[in-house]
């Protein structure tokens, strides 16, 4: 990291003095400590330790409320450290994970593998599996996760092998390491422990435990009352039961937290079932002007599902694929393509994906879609039955516009012109 201004020795005070005059917004646990760091810094007589430590609390408000301004706030915490020898690896690793959360993963992969290769802590082994989890390297994110879970056995380490074990399909290790996160955390640090109640509350309702997910969001909502995922995987759950209505409040974006684009795809989706299909029309726009250049894959997704502008969905999904290759990013773009009329085309990365063993209905839904209608041969025709009936079974994970795709199968033939229904099959004596 560049300087800009003083000596290595010498961090600029420009840098000390941002951190120390921008309080966060709220009253919860997360922003007392913020505001208990900020209010004794001059005091601290280990003041790199405190910035640190206000770097990492500033990334879990900017998570908290999906707010890109407080990640500029531990960018300066980055800046300070990165100007003292003795803590330039510890700005390296914040640098590192703001990298990651603004989707640049190779630069984060980079960062990781340097922190690796100079000291091999638990957290640069975490960066490195996120960040080739992310560029589609599974094998690669489990054997780092590995080291990490080796070196510290904690709430990070066991959240991320319950993400690998769901990557390979096996929901029940998910559910078990989920838990293991959840009971290594402490309120002490409500952010992390809402982030891992929050992945054990999504696991419980892919597995149909219902009862389970709502038990889990609401703990995580007790911890963090204004914690974006959880409203938005409780507003889920709602949409899941028909209750809209319940579920669009949860949804309202805020004038410090503007809503990402997975939260507005969400309201889309309640507006458009209450019949407020003019302020569902802002909302998509506000999607689309946020997300293209925040979030191309979910924009894509989004334009893709519905129908619109499809030409741009495609356009931004082969845009992510040059970031990152999961099988996420993959089925993204057969989506696009499928839904541009491509169907022939869409089936290369539709290949690839369908290589992961990820169980998840939106990924069944579009693969067994794009093997129905573009696919050739018996093999083809059986796994799309299998597909689309795991998109069935999983149907409460997926939103109203996926669900009346899945429905009503005939929906693709007025998006994709170029596809025609398959012929029906003679019947033999």
């Amino acid at each position: 990291m560049e300087s800009r201004a003083g000596t290595p020795d010498a961090p600029a005070a420009d840098d000390l003095e941002l951190l120390v005059t921008v309080p966060p917004e709220g009253d919860g646990a997360l922003e007392r400590q913020i505001r208990h760091f900020q209010q004794s810094l001059d005091n601290q007589p280990n003041r790199a330790a405190a910035v640190e430590r206000l770097g990492w609390l500033f990334i879990a408000k900017a998570r908290k409320d999906s707010s890109p301004a407080y990640e500029l706030l531990a960018e300066h915490c980055a800046a300070y450290l990165a100007r003292l020898p003795d803590h330039r690896d510890n700005a390296l690793l914040l640098e590192g994970h703001l990298a990651h959360r603004r989707h640049e993963f190779a630069k984060a992969e980079s960062i990781a593998g340097q922190l690796v290769a100079s000291r091999g802590r638990p957290f640069d082994y975490g960066l490195l599996g996120d960040a080739r989890l992310d560029r589609g390297d599974v094998a690669g994110a489990a054997e780092a996760y590995q080291e990490m879970m080796n070196l510290k056995p904690s709430l990070p380490s066991y959240l991320r092998a319950a993400r690998i074990r769901w990557h390979l399909g096996d929901l029940e290790s998910a559910i078990t390491l989920a838990e293991m996160a959840v009971s290594a955390g402490s309120p002490r640090s409500p952010e992390p422990l809402a982030w891992a109640l929050v992945d054990l509350s999504r696991f419980y309702f892919q597995h149909g435990d219902m009862s389970s997910a709502s038990d889990a969001v609401e703990h995580a909502l007790r911890y963090l009352p204004t914690y974006r995922p959880a409203l938005s995987l409780k507003a889920r759950m709602l949409m899941a039961e028909g209750d809209y209505a319940t579920a669009l409040p949860l949804l309202e974006p805020s004038d410090s937290a503007p809503a990402e684009p997975s939260h507005l795809w969400d309201r889309w989706e309640c507006l458009r079932a209450l019949g407020k299909s003019g302020v569902a029309d802002e909302v998509r726009d506000r999607l689309i002007a946020r997300g293209t250049k925040g979030d191309p894959r979910t924009t894509s997704l989004f334009l893709a599902t519905a129908g619109y502008r499809t030409d741009l969905a495609e356009e931004l999904a082969r845009r992510e694929i040059e970031r990152r290759a999961d099988v996420f990013t993959l089925d993204a773009l057969a989506w696009a393509l499928f839904r541009n009329g491509k169907a022939t085309e869409a089936l290369e990365p539709l290949r690839r994906a369908l290589g992961s063993r990820v169980v998840d209905a939106r990924l069944a839904l579009h693969a067994g879609l794009i093997l129905k209608f573009a696919g050739t041969g018996e093999e083809n025709r059986e796994r799309a039955a299998r597909l689309l009936r795991q998109a069935r079974d999983g149907r409460r994970m997926l939103l109203p516009s996926e669900r009346a795709l899945l429905e009503d199968e005939s929906g693709m033939l007025s998006a994709n012109p170029e596809i025609e229904p398959e012929p029906q099959r003679k019947a033999t004596k």
